[in-house]
């Protein structure tokens, strides 16, 4: 049977597998998910029309199924820790596209009035409160600990405010919390019933690394948009920090061109402190 020209078109289309969808996805906050996931699902919207490509929230109801996807390579679109980034960069499953332009540290702090802990080494078969890994405040804290046996007994918490609570009632000796959370969000009275000791390293903030599915042209010229838009006007750039940053603010958060050299080695941590990677 001879074809015209159209048909041989229209059977050579219907012959092509339709163009996948791009999946996106993020590190999972200690909160009610309802308003994280309607937050991503405006961000995928942006991204969509950005990219004239389908881009799709795939949720994660957990750190340990979000750690699991990461590894199977479920995700083209990520956003979270400098530590998961530079695991999927040295893989060679993602490739960086953009960094929040914040530094994240943590602090350990203990109550004020407990003088049997001055430092690390004391907290040694005691009981931190702790989000579990591989949270980087975990991962941070624990590769203080050369040692794996002589470590703190991690108590996991969910959210800053509950760590500091129960270290208040005496279940934990000490917690790890953001310092942002710290010096913040704690109101003054609270601060002063706690005494940090010890500070991590300041560590890069947050960054998107996007997989093969994704066109260097099209990841090229997302950087290029995400690094030099204004946050003030800017609804892809609000609608990415909403999303992704805990307590940032979109009109007024940068997303820098990513520093690779800066997150290099941050892997290690992960694969150390953490079953599985």
């Amino acid at each position: 049977m001879n074809l015209t020209p159209f048909a041989l078109g229209v059977a050579l289309c219907l012959s092509l597998p339709a163009q996948a969808e791009l999946t996106l996805s993020g590190l999972p906050f200690d909160k009610d998910p309802t308003e994280q996931n309607k937050n991503y699902v405006a961000l995928a919207t942006q991204l969509s029309q950005a990219l004239g490509e389908d881009v799709r929230y795939v949720p994660s109801a957990n750190i340990q199924g979000y750690a699991q996807a990461i590894r199977r390579g479920e995700y083209d679109i990520l956003i979270d820790g400098p530590h998961f980034s530079a695991w999927r960069i040295a893989e060679g499953l993602h490739s960086a596209v953009a960094q929040a332009d914040i530094a994240l540290t943590y602090v350990v702090v203990t109550t004020a009035d407990d003088t049997g802990i001055q430092s690390l080494e004391q907290l040694v078969s005691k009981p931190v409160c702790a989000s579990s890994p591989p949270q980087l405040s975990t991962l941070m804290l624990l590769n203080q600990y050369p040692n794996p046996i002589q470590e703190p007994t991690l108590h996991i918490t969910d959210g800053y405010l509950p760590k500091v609570e129960k270290l208040l009632k005496g279940d934990c000796r000490a917690a790890i919390l953001s310092a942002t959370f710290y010096e913040h969000t704690l109101d003054k009275a609270t601060q002063a019933k706690l005494r940090v000791i010890f500070n991590t390293r300041p560590l890069p903030g947050y960054l998107m690394t996007a997989s093969p599915k994704l066109t260097e042209a099209k990841r090229t010229a997302l950087t290029k948009r995400l690094s030099t838009a204004n946050p003030a006007n800017d609804s892809l750039l609000q609608a990415l920090t909403k999303a992704s940053v805990h307590n940032g603010e979109p009109e007024k958060m940068h997303w820098v061109v990513p520093d690779t050299a800066s997150i290099k080695g941050l892997e290690k941590i992960l694969i150390k402190q953490s079953y599985g990677w």
